[in-house]
């Protein structure tokens, strides 16, 4: 059985492994361009957990956390709105163990986070999905997601 709940202080050992184990899959196999910084996380993770405007919840099967999701709220740009609102949901990260995969599990954890979303009074939540992994675009599209821009990167 997999429990969905909010993340507290004591996960954030293991969910540093958890978000190891992701940024080294998007650096290696998808070619994600930024460098991951394991201690700038580490006191990220804290302040996020008790941030009004970020939600971060794990997953936990076995008394092991086995995945999770942030999200953040953000402003949209000074002349954009949407609808009457000038805020955006957005969903940073998201990650199941690959044991776990295939189980639901990643479902679970999006769906906790865009309730939240909901009750923070955000109509409209985007996640940005790297072009390499097609897994990820099929999953969030299959929940509603679509797609709708594309960025682009140039190294000089």
């Amino acid at each position: 059985m997999v429990t969905i709940r909010p993340a507290q202080e004591q996960d954030i050992s293991s969910l540093l492994k958890l978000y190891d184990t992701l940024y080294a899959l998007l650096i290696d196999e998808y070619g994600y361009p930024f460098s991951f910084h394991r201690e700038e996380n580490e006191k990220m993770l804290a302040v996020q957990m008790k941030s009004r405007f970020c939600c971060l919840y794990v997953a936990v099967a076995e008394e092991q956390l086995i995945g999770f999701v942030h999200g953040s709220v953000s402003k949209l740009e000074r002349r954009l709105t949407y609808g009457d609102q000038k805020t955006i949901g957005r969903i940073d990260d998201i990650y199941v163990n690959d044991d776990y995969q295939g189980w639901g599990v990643a479902a679970l954890l999006l769906q906790a986070a865009e309730d939240w979303f909901s009750e923070e009074g955000i109509s409209l939540v985007e996640s940005y999905i790297l072009c390499a992994n097609p897994r990820s675009l099929r999953f969030h599209e299959n929940h509603g997601y679509e797609a709708a821009v594309y960025r682009t990167l140039k190294k000089l």
